[in-house]
């Protein structure tokens, strides 16, 4: 896609699981990378600026079909907690903590 502030530049899909082989990548062709925070310090010749934008992404939790109890447990947990807040993160965090 071709970006109408800066026509020179477009739009790729890179792949969900970043790699320090696309991190090499970005920084040999002069790429910028949407990223996550926790990728801050992955690569000498990169730079992290945080944003702070009105949106979200989606997550999700994923687990093995036939888990152990325990691991059904924290799920049903988790579930419950969604529906009582689903709003406020931290006080779904909190509610996991406090029932875990």
């Amino acid at each position: 896609m071709e970006g109408r502030c800066f026509p020179t530049m477009y739009l790729e899909v890179v792949p969900l699981l970043y790699d320090l082989d696309l991190f090499n990548q970005c920084a040999e062709d002069c790429r910028v990378l949407l990223s996550s925070e926790k990728w801050d310090d992955i690569h000498p010749n990169m730079h992290n600026i945080p944003v702070e934008w009105e949106w979200t992404q989606p997550l999700s939790l994923i687990f093995q079909k036939n888990a152990r109890k325990e691991v059904l447990e924290f799920i049903e947990v988790f579930k419950e907690a969604i529906e009582m807040e689903k709003a406020d993160t931290q006080s779904l965090w909190t509610t996991l903590s406090d029932r875990c």
